[in-house]
């Protein structure tokens, strides 16, 4: 039986807890960022010239041919294609105009998200990245990783894929279930998930993740058991278990869902214990909040060693560097600074075609916000902070400067949450599922006024 299923965690324990929260992909989180002009991403992104590391690249692929009623994303849904030539026109000036502000760089780290990446054709994909490599040639050791949908995927964008360099792919599927998949106008059949897998693994693909999603409507424990079930047993390296977050006046097509009833705080955790127990009783390790890789993987072995990273493009074992951030919506990391470009396709194409960066928003980071950072991500990443090094890279007195959140952490140790020790404090294994909870500790930014109470800015941390 596994650890998970001997410690079991009181609902009491999911009430006290499960509010909305940020799930700490930056920090400062977006919210707090503010309006930033083209001269104010030039200066961040030539900030990093100097830097011999190579950057990790994000590259924003914005369509897909329909929208999904459970979707979340920044996307652009259109079975016309289009808007494609013009949108690849402008990615590639963009990697032009970057270029030129960081100098010669190397990638370590290459992802195409979306949307759908395989919206392109082969031979789009293919000359995209070329491009890339082109601008910025792949290091040793480069991991380059592409998100798909089954459904749009064919034989000949995979062998593309592996052609230019992909290794790692990321597959949505929700759900293996087809009543699920239907109430959510999914329609994607366990054969055809099952279908594009094997073909990316004969292919050359050797790492590949599938996400699933808790908190749909018609979903219940069962389903998610069953999902995490078939995700062993297509042998998938990695799974992300996602939350459903329900925002309808964010995303309008949401509202499709509420006649079949959305799931609430308890059945929510209820599903997710389900997969995250299928999935450790089968074998694979938890990976921060809700990931979990197989005991051989590297994310496993960096999890064991305390090594763990996080960008915007995932938890990775690769030590942090910049990240730029391509296409409509997409956001970097570069110079001390988050910029993030133009939501809008329009004003992110006619931005870039009027000679300039795309860039709207962003926030340049203080030293108290990167001091913070560093403590939030070792505690999402590693669940533990070592005050010592903390200490040493910021020239500060941990005990001193965060008086306030150790002693908030009172209730979290006599829960059973979270370790205290003279060198550091440690989250527990019960304590993971709420290691959002944990990390908003030490967020400087909450408390303020943070949305309508029923419009929340994040999502539910459990």
């Amino acid at each position: 039986m596994s650890e998970i299923n001997e410690h079991e965690i009181p609902r009491e324990l999911i009430a006290k807890y499960d509010r909305p929260g940020p799930r700490y992909t930056s920090y400062p989180t977006a919210p707090e960022w503010t309006d930033f002009t083209a001269e104010d991403a030039a200066a961040a992104i030539e900030a990093a010239r100097t830097d011999p590391r190579a950057i990790s690249i994000y590259v924003h692929i914005p369509f897909c041919e329909q929208m999904c009623t459970f979707c979340g994303c920044n996307m652009v849904a259109s079975k016309k294609r289009d808007r494609v030539p013009r949108y690849l026109t402008a990615l590639k000036r963009e990697i032009e105009l970057v270029r030129g502000l960081t100098g010669p760089k190397k990638t370590i780290q290459l992802h195409f998200g979306g949307g759908t990446p395989t919206y392109l054709l082969p031979t789009e994909l293919s000359d995209l990245v070329g491009v890339i490599w082109d601008a910025f040639p792949p290091a040793d050791g480069v991991e380059a990783g592409i998100e798909i949908d089954p459904m749009v995927t064919t034989r000949e964008h995979l062998a593309a894929a592996v052609d230019v360099g992909f290794r790692r792919l990321s597959m949505g599927v929700q759900d293996f279930g087809d009543d699920v998949q239907a109430l959510v106008e999914r329609n994607q059949p366990d054969s055809k998930s099952t279908e594009i897998f094997n073909v990316a693994r004969e292919l050359g693909f050797s790492s590949i993740n599938i996400d699933l999603m808790y908190g749909l409507p018609g979903q219940t424990p069962a389903h998610l058991a069953h999902s995490a079930k078939r995700v062993f047993e297509l042998g998938a390296d990695r799974v992300a278990v996602f939350g459903y977050a329900h925002v309808p006046w964010l995303k309008p097509q949401q509202r499709k869902l509420e006649q079949h009833g959305i799931p609430g705080g308890d059945a929510r955790w209820e599903m997710f214990n389900a997969a995250r127990v299928a999935l450790l009783d089968a074998g694979y390790q938890a990976i921060g909040m809700d990931h979990f890789a197989k005991q051989g993987d590297e994310l496993a072995q960096a999890w064991r060693d305390r090594r763990l990273n996080r960008n915007f493009q995932g938890y990775t074992v690769l030590a942090p560097t910049h990240v730029l951030g391509l296409g409509v919506t997409a956001i970097s990391d570069m110079g001390g600074a988050y910029v993030q470009n133009a939501k809008r396709l329009s004003t992110y194409q006619e931005k870039i075609e009027a000679g300039g960066l795309a860039a709207e928003r962003g926030r340049r980071l203080s030293e108290d916000d990167l001091l913070r950072r560093q403590v939030i991500n070792e505690i999402m990443c590693n669940l533990r902070v070592d005050y010592s090094a903390v200490e040493e890279a910021f020239s500060i007195e941990f005990a001193e400067h965060f008086a306030g959140p150790l002693a908030e952490l009172d209730g979290f140790v006599a829960d059973g949450l979270v370790n205290r020790r003279p060198e550091g404090l440690e989250v527990t294994e019960r304590g993971r599922v709420f290691v959002r909870n944990v990390a908003m500790l030490f967020d400087a930014y909450l408390g303020k006024d943070s949305g309508v109470a029923d419009k929340p800015r994040f999502s539910r941390t459990v």
